[in-house]
């Protein structure tokens, strides 16, 4: 039985209860919600049994599929060609979730029923007993298979694994729990936020900080909420404005510091141009990445720069639901249910078969964690990792290969949009056994010690030009609202003896470009050098930690071969 959610005590609740989900949607009629009439094996130990491969055979990959990116609203399979997902899964191999689970903590449970999912492939948790049209969307999003007729609806992962919870309770114990008992649980999705809280780091942003903290396996990926501002906005909104966007209406708990903010932006016809940035379809009245309004934004009220990266939420097309289930923990399941579908398969409306495009920044963030199963995917593939990436690995990557128009970061979308293709190239140079050797390089640091440095040679293209190079410092912070233990990098020419700093960004003058300085609000810092810069051919690299706490790291490099310690 549904536990009482009003009643129910937590020291997190107070919290919890106060998120609302940030979607953007129309009221509709309230439909009658019907029992699931499947459920997957529960073993004597109370483990619960993972669906087989193959239960629903995804649709199969073309370049039919790769091709229609460019039509209609969005959807599913066009965020996925957008980012470069599709076409690595069509041309290189690259993974769908096949023996992964992927969690999805939302308003109530995924509907198993759907065609999308078939017979076990949705694990929901025991308190569940509702499903619910915005957790099913999210979940289409992620681990739809793109049945027949309805190609375009195909997720990230359709081979993986749905395990569902609600916010509504101990969200930090069920997330613990859920990773001990799959060990193959590569990402748990958070697509609500506590709305218009500005920047604030909230009671339930420490608790995800905590917990990461704590148990560094845990990859969270949060909502950057809705709160953004736009001239129609019907309240007001915190900092200054530009073209009428403003500044630090990021939402909790995507204020955390060890999680993974992702922020929305709008459909990409053409996908994203990872080889030049600059070939994107811009937003023409900002000549930049195109963010939409509603999104939040940066800085956070300790100055940080969240969300981390941007990716597709525009009207993506996904499985849905006309079983309202419950809004939130706090108030009626009539608040703000949304329209019946928008494409039914039978004429007796089987909510079985039914699709809806939707958008808002709770559809970007199942576009990143889907994408990130698949890097986990790869992770365990790769011979020389074997393994599932933590949370810091995992940010490290994101941001590392992000694009953006200067390849400089900014408060309104973070590091920029998911590249999966340069996050895959990255990530196949890595290695546990040590320093690998190329143009990317993974360094993992145990316990930074005061001062470390390398020295690095500056690669250079087939032509003697030399390469733009990128260095990226990623840990997890202790729980608090600024940064607790600071870490730095510093590049340096050996024969110009010139210091090159990580980019900063003002929190008092957010739309001032980003320039280059000591980072002392960010736990991680980044450093671009760019083909133009810096004749010299030999730098030395340091990472300090001058607090000495006892902090890991993930260092990446690319454009730079290391040639051995200084």
């Amino acid at each position: 039985m549904k536990r009482n959610v009003h009643s129910f005590h937590h020291p997190i609740l107070k919290a919890v209860t106060s998120v609302a989900f940030v979607t953007v949607l129309a009221g509709c009629e309230i439909s009658p919600l019907s029992e699931a009439t499947s459920s997957p094996d529960v073993f004597d130990d109370g483990s619960i049994a993972l669906a087989e491969t193959g239960s629903v055979a995804p649709t199969p990959l073309s370049a039919e599929m790769l091709g229609k990116r460019n039509e209609g609203p969005g959807r599913n399979a066009k965020a996925a060609a957008a980012h470069g997902l599709l076409a690595l899964q069509l041309t290189e191999s690259v993974g769908t979730g096949a023996g992964l689970v992927v969690g999805v903590w939302d308003g109530g449970g995924v509907l198993e029923t759907h065609q999308e999912f078939g017979q076990g492939r949705v694990i929901n948790g025991a308190d569940i007993d509702r499903s619910h049209w915005h957790a099913t969307h999210v979940a289409g999003t992620l681990a739809a298979t793109g049945k027949d007729g309805f190609e375009e609806a195909r997720g990230m992962v359709p081979d993986a694994t749905i395990y569902a919870m609600d916010y509504c309770g101990d969200v930090r114990g069920e997330i613990e729990r859920a990773y001990d008992r799959y060990d193959m649980l590569a990402v748990t999705n958070h697509s609500y936020a506590q709305p218009r809280k500005f920047g604030a780091y909230t009671r339930f942003s420490s608790v995800f900080d905590d917990l990461v903290s704590n148990r560094p396996e845990a990859v969270l990926v949060v909502a950057a909420g809705n709160s953004g501002c736009s001239p129609d906005t019907d309240y007001e909104c915190p900092t200054a404005a530009e073209d009428g966007r403003e500044y630090r209406t990021i939402d909790a708990p995507g204020t955390a510091k060890n999680v993974i903010t992702v922020g929305s932006m709008s459909d990409l016809p053409y996908g994203l141009e990872v080889e030049n940035a600059r070939l994107l379809r811009f937003d023409p009245l900002r000549g930049d990445l195109p963010v939409e309004h509603y999104s939040g934004t940066g800085p956070t009220q300790d100055g940080r720069i969240k969300p981390d990266v941007i990716a597709n939420g525009d009207r993506l097309y996904s499985t849905f639901t006309e079983h309202p289930g419950e809004w939130d923990c706090s108030r009626p399941a009539a608040f703000d249910q949304p329209e019946t579908c928008s494409v039914v398969s039978t004429e007796d409306g089987d909510t079985e078969k039914c699709y809806k495009d939707n958008f808002g920044t709770s559809m970007a963030t199942p576009t990143v964690s889907g994408i990130v199963a698949v890097l986990q995917g790869l992770a365990l593939d790769n011979t020389s990792l074997q393994r599932l990436l933590n949370a810091s690995e995992v940010r490290a990557l994101l941001v590392h290969t992000a694009v953006s128009v200067d390849s400089k970061p900014k408060y309104k979308y973070g590091w920029g949009a998911v590249s999966t293709k340069h996050a895959v190239e990255h990530l196949r140079s890595w290695s546990d056994s040590g320093i690998s050797r190329g143009h990317h390089h993974y360094v993992k640091l145990d316990n930074v010690p005061r001062s470390t440095s390398w020295t690095l040679q500056r690669i250079k293209d087939e032509t003697g030009k030399p390469m733009a190079a990128r260095i990226t410092l990623v840990w997890n912070d202790e729980a608090g609202p600024a940064l607790v233990n600071d870490l730095d990098i510093v590049l340096q020419t050996v024969g110009g003896n010139e210091k090159i700093l990580p980019w900063t960004l003002d929190p008092l003058n957010p739309i001032a470009p980003a320039v280059r300085g000591r980072n002392t609000r960010d736990n991680v810092e980044r450093i671009d050098v760019f083909e133009t810069e810096y004749e010299e051919s030999v730098f030395e690299l340091s990472v300090l930690n001058e607090a000495l706490a006892r902090t890991d790291a993930v260092l990446l490099i690319s454009g730079l071969e290391l040639v051995g310690p200084s």
